[in-house]
C-alpha cells in the first residue's frame, strides 16, 4: 500500500514545488516596474520662509494653500503651509488605495523656535491610467505631541490623456 502512493505523493511534491518556485511575491517588485500602480515622482520643498510671512506661533492660523494641476499623467501637488522657522526638513510619504492617492507631508524639526513661516512643498506623482483620482494631503506638524495627523485638502482629480 505504501508503494502504491508513492508516485502520486511525489508528484504533487513535485507540482506544489514547481508551483513556488515560479510565482513572483508582489512585494519584492520595484513599483514602477508594476504596470497600473502610481509612484511619488518626486518631492521638494522651499529651503527658507517666503518673505514676510513669518509670525509667531502662538499667532498662527492654519492657513492652507493647495493648487493641483495635471500634465499627461503627472499629477502636481503645490502646498503653501505654515512651518517652524526653524525646520531640518519636511518629507512626503506617498501611499495608495485603487483610486485614493494618498500624500502625508511630515515635518521635522530638532530645535523648534517660537515662530512658523510659509514653505512651498511640491509632490509629482505619477499615475498609468485615464480616470478620476481620489488625492488628499494630510500633514503632520513636528510641535504636535503625540503627533496629529491632520487632513488638510481632498479632492478629485481627473486625469484624461489621449493615446
Amino acid at each position: 500500500m505504501r508503494q502504491k502512493y508513492f508516485p502520486l505523493i511525489l508528484m504533487v511534491l513535485t507540482i506544489c514545488a514547481l508551483f513556488i518556485l515560479s510565482c513572483e511575491k508582489l512585494d519584492d517588485k520595484d513599483p514602477l516596474e508594476m504596470p497600473g500602480v502610481p509612484v511619488l515622482d518626486s518631492y521638494s520643498y522651499g529651503d527658507s520662509c517666503i518673505p514676510g510671512t513669518e509670525v509667531r506661533a502662538k499667532e498662527t492660523e492654519d492657513d492652507t494653500l493647495v493648487e493641483v494641476s495635471v500634465d499627461g499623467y503627472m499629477i502636481k501637488v503645490e502646498h503653501q503651509r505654515m512651518f517652524n522657522c526653524a525646520k531640518d526638513s519636511i518629507t512626503v510619504e506617498f501611499s495608495f488605495s485603487g483610486d485614493t492617492l494618498t500624500l502625508l507631508e511630515v515635518e521635522h524639526t530638532s530645535n523648534p523656535v517660537r515662530c512658523d513661516c510659509l514653505f512651498d512643498v511640491e509632490s509629482n506623482i505619477e499615475v498609468q491610467e485615464n480616470g478620476d483620482y481620489a488625492v488628499k494631503l494630510w500633514v503632520v506638524p513636528a510641535n504636535c505631541f503625540p503627533p496629529e495627523t491632520t487632513l488638510v485638502w481632498e479632492d478629485v482629480v481627473t486625469v484624461s490623456e489621449c493615446p
